[in-house]
């Protein structure tokens, strides 16, 4: 209930954003960019998300945000804090190399990467690792269709990846690698590409210096839930 309190409380929607004209001779351009705003801002479902980030920021301390253009749409989506693996100690994901999981049946992942390099190659498995340990597999899940772990990764890597020239080695650009087969030893490239900047963005409920993730409800009540605990149970 406090989770849900925090979020009603905040309950920011479509209507709490405003477009106003600096100037009278902006009055018309304001009121038409007013309707257009607010099209977009249905159109990917801003209030619901925005919801959805307070009360998993709550609850979690963080979430991650990943926004990007496919072709003239924005898509906005959020990312499982599992599914996101970067330094703990970086105080944004602007300080550190950021890589996201994807786990992908394998006809959804030749249709995703079509045009990638040698697609072919992967075979998946129906063994899943949901663990995030490559030694054990007690917490593994069965599935009828092979799947396919994807790994997306964003950062500085050498320019050698995409010109293959030997004289680009330590010359190092910003983009994005994406690689399969890392959880069985046996990775498989399948795309790079230089970008301009990482499509996520974290939020947090509670900033804490030098660590990724944010400070949630949970955390910050739990020396109270245990007071409470040993008071009423005893």
């Amino acid at each position: 209930w406090i989770v849900e309190s925090i979020v009603k409380s905040v309950d920011i929607d479509t209507a709490d954003i405003r477009v106003k004209a600096k100037n009278p001779s902006g009055y018309g351009v304001a009121s038409i960019f007013r309707y257009i705003l607010k099209h977009y801002m249905d159109k990917i479902r801003f209030g619901k998300i925005i919801n959805s980030i307070i009360r998993l920021s709550a609850i979690d301390g963080s979430c991650y945000v990943k926004t990007w253009k496919d072709g003239k749409d924005l898509k906005v989506r959020i990312i499982d804090s599992l599914n996101i693996i970067a330094d703990p100690s970086a105080n944004d994901l602007k300080e550190t190399p950021v890589i996201e999981k994807h786990i992908m049946s394998l006809p959804d992942f030749r249709e995703a990467g079509k045009d990638w390099q040698n697609i072919d190659e992967v075979v998946g498995t129906k063994d899943i690792n949901r663990t995030g340990s490559a030694s054990d597999n007690w917490g593994n899940v069965q599935s009828e269709i092979p799947m396919v772990s994807v790994y997306e990764r964003y950062g500085y890597f050498s320019k050698y990846i995409l010109t293959g020239n030997e004289n680009d080695k330590d010359k190092y650009v910003y983009g994005v690698i994406v690689c399969s087969g890392l959880d069985y030893s046996s990775s498989i490239f399948h795309y790079a590409k230089e970008v301009k900047r990482c499509p996520y963005t974290i939020f947090k409920f509670k900033e804490i210096w030098n660590r990724l993730n944010g400070r949630g409800i949970g955390e910050m009540i739990y020396s109270l839930q245990a007071y409470v605990n040993e008071i009423v149970n005893t």
